[in-house]
């Protein structure tokens, strides 16, 4: 009896779990149209039962005002609340915003730690504040090589940002060795962006606005300027 008790439970969990991950493509689909409200009212019950994937979502949409009225409060309880259970993009989001001082008091040791998290899992765009963060030594002592260290291990999945960045410490002999043919013709040559969130090179997902610049001193120094980082936007991505 309690073997089929069991298994009537296991059942009836198995379907409301292929409800929510119905509801959560639902909810993609809905913001490839651009429906962003629909896209909100689908994501919001989701979040509030607990899937990080949608409080990563409602916290960005919050952020931006897309879909619902921008409210940094509550965007900053779901993000926290996304990052906590594992999600990337939220840790990425969340150590940006200590890193600017966005909704929340900058605090260099929270952003390094959130985007320390985020790098962890593979993230790019956080792979490239941690070495923002090392290049113009905030909060950490300043340190080219571990700069260029992040930074590479983003240009190598194909981030624009860090393909262009990791060029120009090539050129100027920054952290690595000076290699005027590597800087200019490897790595300053951004290849296709991917997406910082699914990170195909395929995915058309437009992710603006943006919380962080690359690094103001190498922006200065660079003859071209250096796109900004992506974030803040839903982590769904617009892939045909």
């Amino acid at each position: 009896m309690k073997l089929i008790a069991t298994i009537a439970l296991s059942f009836m969990l198995a379907l409301a779990g292929s409800a929510l991950a119905e509801d959560y493509e639902n909810a993609v689909s809905a913001t490839r149209r651009g429906e962003f409200a629909g896209a909100f009212k689908l994501l919001k019950p989701l979040a509030e039962k607990g899937d990080a994937r949608a409080q990563a979502d409602v916290g960005a949409m919050y952020l931006t005002g897309k879909g619902v009225a921008a409210n940094p409060k509550e965007a900053l309880k779901w993000l926290r609340l996304a990052a906590d259970h594992g999600n990337a993009s939220a840790q990425f989001n969340l150590g940006t915003m200590y890193l600017e001082g966005q909704v929340v008091m900058r605090d260099y040791k929270e952003a390094m730690k959130w985007n320390l998290l985020a790098a962890g899992q593979g993230l790019a765009a956080a792979q490239v504040n941690i070495a923002s963060m090392y290049y113009d030594g905030v909060g950490v002592a300043q340190d080219y090589k571990e700069a260029a260290k992040w930074l590479r291990l983003a240009a190598e999945q194909g981030d624009a940002d860090a393909q262009l960045n990791l060029g120009n410490m090539y050129v100027a002999g920054q952290g690595v060795e000076r290699d005027l043919l590597r800087g200019r013709f490897r790595w300053a040559r951004p290849k296709r962006r991917r997406c910082g969130t699914c990170r195909q090179s395929h995915c058309r997902r437009k992710t603006s606005p943006r919380l962080k610049p690359w690094s103001r001193a190498a922006r200065n120094r660079s003859s071209r300027t250096a796109t900004e980082l992506r974030g803040n936007a839903p982590s769904i991505c617009a892939v045909s």
